[in-house]
């Protein structure tokens, strides 16, 4: 009997142990979560404040991008290269990390069908530079390109 009641205190504390750790990992999960939140936000509070103060720029994203050389001298290239590498994080927090749900992944989808698909200077730097990014982000891009090319396309695509 008392070997028995042994094992049910030693199998009991394991119960609690284990239930604890996966509280555990739960809060942190959810902290990460949160901490990932708020560098996106502080990414796009950025990017948002340099539009602020540059209200000229986002308009003329609807000019083409230039053919002679990358044009680094312009602001607009400066404003991709920040919106790309944050759409690139948003992705990788979402594909690879699963921490945007999907409600929030299909309205950054649609946020960078706006701000690349629909912007003929965008588009231009997107196959100018495309090529420095991930191989699965690039292929998301393309993806996403196929889709607004296709016929009885909307605004809204598909989740990935």
């Amino acid at each position: 009997m008392d070997r028995h009641h042994s094992n049910y205190r030693h199998n009991q504390f394991y119960s609690y142990w284990s239930l604890l750790v996966y509280w555990q990992i739960k809060a942190q999960t959810k902290q990460i979560k949160s901490s990932t939140d708020a560098m996106i936000a502080s990414q796009v509070d950025e990017i948002n404040r340099l539009l602020f103060e540059h209200p000229e720029v986002f308009p003329v994203l609807d000019k083409p991008y230039p053919v002679a050389g990358l044009g680094e001298g312009d602001p607009r290239y400066h404003l991709m290269h920040l919106m790309l590498n944050n759409f690139e994080q948003v992705f990788r927090q979402h594909k690879q990390y699963g921490y945007i749900d999907s409600t929030r992944w299909d309205s950054w989808n649609t946020r960078i069908i706006t701000a690349i698909l629909k912007k003929p200077y965008a588009m231009g730097h997107w196959e100018a530079m495309g090529w420095q990014y991930p191989d699965d982000f690039k292929e998301f891009i393309e993806d996403l390109k196929r889709e607004q090319l296709a016929p009885n396309n909307s605004l809204n695509p598909t989740p990935r």
